[in-house]
């Protein structure tokens, strides 16, 4: 027998792969299990994009509880990762074994697919919208909106991406199994590269482009340990460490103000982590894996990806009527501190009382472009999660 090309065993790789992929997708299916692979909120707080580990997605709107379109899982594949175009009507799913594709939300219609990116993991959407990136097991994909090719980075055999769009949408950070880097999509070329210890589950940037959020696994000779870290992305300086978690984490993400981050794990839990104190609250516990939880755009609500057959134990859970789709909607801190710091973002013309139900009325007795509907809709679910209380 003759030498092996590294074009037949990566195949061969693939094949034994989606056995046991296909495999382990039986099993969760028989047990019921709808794993969650992405939730994200829209800018405008129109929508919820929900997509399915095992196949299918819902598009939801969280305003009037009502689920505006689903794509069964026949249609779409299996669903590693998905993005939101900003500002547009796309957004863009990814599965391990059948690429990229790219939907229109209103029509649910195919804008393109390419199953010739296997190993697909992540996707992102630039800050402009105009460009997406994938994230593949030998290299990174940048095409436009309509999935024409533009460029690629050359990726390692070994090395399994995450990728995020800095806020100006130059640089790319690329998040592989032991190193961080920064990929300049003007210049075509690295500008920083960084060995960090640990596996990282999720990557994103500050919005001032300065630091990087990741959701980090330390081996230690002692046992793992399960982080999130605060980076600098020119240095690869670990600026913060929050620790004390007992579990994987799968992801972490700032609010919108960044004072505070939302993190899911692998065991169900959610937790709410002060970014100035490191303080952790669990706020919300399933008997599922959690992979993905979304802010509301004013951070007064989070998403979570969860089935709603779950014997969910909640605390501020706001109003849900979505009985078939698997999201769960929290609000995660209802104060008077968060209430001003969401008035206080978008110049709300309120005054706040003590007297939930006279602030309720006046949020509700505002003009329709007295403050943008998000923030509108915000305030409302923190100041009726304080009155319930």
């Amino acid at each position: 027998m003759g030498r092996w090309r590294e074009g037949d065993m990566r195949r061969l790789l693939a094949v034994l792969l989606m056995v046991l992929v296909v495999g382990s997708g039986v099993q969760a299916q028989e047990g019921n299990q709808q794993i969650v692979s992405h939730v994200e909120w829209s800018a405008d707080g129109e929508r919820i994009l929900v997509t399915l580990e095992q196949g299918g997605l819902y598009v939801i709107d969280p305003n009037t509880q009502t689920v505006l379109s689903e794509i069964p899982g026949s249609i779409t594949g299996p669903i590693e990762d998905a993005a939101l175009q900003p500002g547009g009507n796309l957004f863009a799913t990814v599965e391990r074994f059948t690429g990229l594709k790219i939907w229109n939300i209103e029509t649910g219609a195919f804008v393109y697919s390419n199953a010739d990116l296997v190993f697909s993991w992540q996707v992102d959407w630039s800050p402009n919208g105009e460009q997406v990136v994938t994230g593949n097991t030998y290299s990174l994909s940048v095409r436009d909106a309509m999935g024409n090719p533009l460029f690629a980075v050359s990726s390692t055999i070994d090395d399994i991406p995450r990728v995020a769009f800095s806020p100006n949408g130059r640089l790319l950070a690329l998040g592989y199994t032991y190193r961080l880097e920064v990929y300049d999509l003007a210049l075509r070329q690295s500008v920083a590269s960084h060995i960090v210890s640990g596996f990282r589950n999720s990557i994103q940037w500050s919005a001032d482009g300065t630091m990087i959020l990741a959701a980090a696994i330390d081996a230690l000779r002692e046992g793992r340990l399960y982080n999130i870290l605060v980076i600098d992305p020119m240095t690869g300086e670990r600026l913060r460490t929050y620790s004390g978690f007992p579990n994987e984490l799968t992801s972490a993400r700032w609010s919108p103000d960044e004072t505070q981050i939302v993190a899911t794990s692998i065991d169900g839990n959610v937790y709410l982590v002060e970014a100035a104190s490191g303080a952790i609250t669990s706020i919300f516990s399933s008997d599922f894996p959690i992979r993905s939880a979304a802010w509301s755009p004013y951070g007064g609500q989070i998403a979570i990806g969860v089935p709603q057959s779950s014997d969910a134990e909640i605390a501020g859970r706001a109003d849900d009527a979505f009985a078939a789709v698997p999201v769960q909607i929290i609000v995660p801190d209802p104060s008077i501190e968060r209430l001003n710091a969401i008035a206080a973002a978008c110049d709300a013309p309120v005054s706040l009382s003590t007297d939930m139900a006279d602030y309720i009325a006046q949020i509700e007795a505002l003009p329709a472009d007295g403050i943008p509907p998000a923030c509108a809709a915000d305030l409302l679910a923190v100041a009726r999660a304080l009155e319930g209380e």
